[in-house]
C-alpha cells in the first residue's frame, strides 16, 4: 500500500555560535548528523515537522543560523515554538519560503494541525482558548480527512516534575475525541520517547536531536521541583521520528536512534 513519509524533529536547542556547547555537546553538529541521515533514507519524506525548542536562547542570531541549515534540505520544514523559543524572532529570522510557521497544512490527503503550547517564561505547557479554537476549526474543516496534531509539550510525559507537564492535557484529549479522524499527536519537550494510545489516538513523544533525558517517576525522587535531582541526561543517545501515512488513514511510526 502506498504511503507518504514525514519526519519529526524536536528539541534541537541550537546555540548562536559555532563554538557554543550545551553540557559539552555541539547541538548544531548533532542536527547536521540527523539531517544527513534523513536525506540518505531509502524513502524520502515529503516534509519535516520541527516541534519546538529549536533555539536554546530564542535569539534572532540563532534562528538565522538555523535558517541557513534548514534552507539546505530538500523538503519544506514546518516549525512551531517550544518553551525556549521566541515566536517573534522565529517569524523575523527563521520563516522563509521553505520554512513555514502556520496553523495547518495538508499532505497527500492528510491534515497536520500545529498547536502552540508555549507559556511565556515558563517551561510547562498550556493551550489557551484561542489555540484550542483554531485547532477545532482545523479539525472540523478537515471533512473527515485523517489528521495529526503537532505541538511541543507531550501528552504522556515520563516525568512528575511540574515543568514537564502540559497543564490542560485532558481538555485537549476531550477536544480531539470529538473528531474520530484524529489519528495521532506528535510532541517533544521531555527529550525521550513515549508511545501510548488514548481512544484510538496514538500519543507519540519524540527524543531530542542532541540530548536524551531520563525522568524520575512519581515516588522515585523526593524533590520533583528540583530539575537537577529529578533528571539524568545522556549525550550519547538522540534521535528523530519517521512517520508513514497511508491512504486508508493508518499510520506507522518509529524512532530512529543515534547512539554514540
Amino acid at each position: 500500500m502506498e504511503f507518504t513519509r514525514i519526519i519529526q524533529l524536536t528539541d534541537i536547542h541550537l546555540l548562536p555560535g559555532k563554538d557554543d556547547r550545551i553540557l559539552g555537546i555541539d547541538s548544531c553538529q548533532s542536527l547536521h548528523d540527523i539531517l544527513f541521515d534523513i536525506e540518505s533514507l531509502e524513502v524520502s519524506p515529503m516534509l519535516i515537522v520541527a516541534t519546538g525548542d529549536l533555539a536554546e536562547d530564542g535569539s534572532e542570531v540563532t534562528y538565522e543560523r538555523l535558517k541557513g541549515i534548514f534552507d539546505k534540505v530538500n523538503f519544506p520544514v514546518f516549525v512551531l515554538p517550544g518553551n525556549h523559543d521566541n515566536v517573534a524572532n522565529m517569524k523575523a529570522s527563521l520563516v522563509s519560503e521553505s520554512i513555514k510557521m502556520q496553523t495547518n497544512t495538508e499532505v497527500q490527503g492528510w491534515v497536520i494541525a500545529f498547536v502552540n503550547s508555549q507559556v511565556l517564561s515558563q517551561d510547562y505547557g498550556f493551550i489557551d482558548e484561542q489555540e484550542l479554537s483554531r485547532l477545532e476549526s482545523t479539525l472540523s474543516k478537515a471533512n473527515g480527512k485523517p489528521c495529526i496534531v503537532a505541538l511541543h509539550h507531550s501528552l504522556t510525559p515520563e516525568c512528575a516534575s511540574p515543568e514537564c507537564q502540559l497543564k490542560n492535557t485532558q481538555e485537549l484529549l476531550e477536544l480531539m475525541g470529538r473528531y474520530p479522524n484524529v489519528k495521532a499527536v506528535i510532541a517533544g519537550h521531555t527529550h525521550c520517547c513515549t508511545e501510548a494510545i488514548h481512544s484510538n489516538i496514538a500519543l507519540l513523544t519524540t527524543p531530542s536531536t542532541f540530548l536524551h533525558a531520563n525522568h524520575a517517576k512519581q515516588g522515585e525522587s523526593q524533590d520533583h521541583d528540583s530539575f537537577e535531582k529529578s533528571h539524568q541526561f545522556d549525550g550519547g543517545r538522540r534521535g528523530y521520528r519517521i512517520i508513514d501515512l497511508f491512504e486508508n488513514g493508518d499510520i506507522n511510526s518509529e524512532v530512529r536512534w543515534f547512539l554514540n
